[in-house]
C-alpha cells in the first residue's frame, strides 16, 4: 500500500466496499457471508471495456480500452454498513444524512478496515481496484448504467447481485478513486 503514500488524507463522503481475493477456501462460484454479516458475491474473471469515449463523461474516463480481469474475486454486495464498520471502530460517528453505510472515511481508514478484516477472517480482503469495481458495476452490460442510459432505481441489484453501484455515496478503490 506504499504506492498510496502521496495520496492526501482527505475525507470524502466515500464508503467502504471490500473485495476478497478468490482461492481463500471458498467454493468457486459460491457467494458467502463473512463473520461481520457481509454478503460476498462471487465475480467471475473476464474482459470488458473500461471507461467511455462519450463527451458527457469525465476526462479521465478516456480513452475507453479493453481490460481483462484474470482471476475471479468476491465483492461485498453493498457498501459496509455502519454496524459492520463499528466492529472495527466502535467510536465511528457517520453522517446520518448518508444512509446506513460506513461513509465519510478516508482512503487510509477504508484500507485499514480491510487489513483488520483480513486478520480477523484469516483471508485477504482489500479495496477493489478501479478495474474490478467498474467490471463488477457493469456486470456484463455495455450501457452507461446497468439500467441503460439513466441511473437505476436506488437499491436495484445489477445482473450479478451487487447493489448501490450507481447511487448513494461513492466507494473507495485501491488504486485510483
Amino acid at each position: 500500500m506504499g504506492s498510496r503514500a502521496w495520496w492526501p488524507e482527505w475525507t470524502f463522503f466515500a464508503a467502504v466496499m471490500c473485495t476478497a481475493v478468490s482461492g481463500l477456501g471458498h467454493d468457486a462460484g459460491r457467494d458467502f457471508t463473512n463473520s461481520l454479516g457481509m454478503k460476498m458475491i462471487h465475480i467471475q474473471a473476464g474482459s470488458f471495456t473500461i471507461g467511455s469515449d462519450q463527451g458527457r463523461d469525465y476526462w479521465d474516463e478516456k480513452p475507453s480500452h479493453r481490460v481483462t480481469i484474470s482471476r475471479p474475486f468476491f465483492m461485498s454486495e453493498t457498501e459496509v454498513t455502519i454496524d459492520q464498520y463499528r466492529q472495527f471502530r466502535p467510536d465511528f460517528e457517520p453522517d446520518a444524512r448518508l444512509g446506513g453505510y460506513a461513509s465519510g472515511v478516508s482512503w487510509s481508514e477504508a484500507a485499514e478496515f480491510c487489513r483488520w478484516l483480513s486478520s480477523k477472517e484469516g483471508k485477504m480482503y482489500r479495496l477493489p481496484t478501479e478495474a474490478e469495481w467498474e467490471y463488477a458495476c457493469r456486470a456484463g452490460t455495455t450501457t452507461p448504467y446497468l439500467s441503460g442510459e439513466k441511473p437505476p432505481v436506488s437499491g436495484q441489484a445489477n445482473p450479478w447481485g451487487l447493489r448501490n453501484m450507481h447511487g448513494g455515496v461513492r466507494e473507495w478503490c485501491y488504486d485510483w478513486y
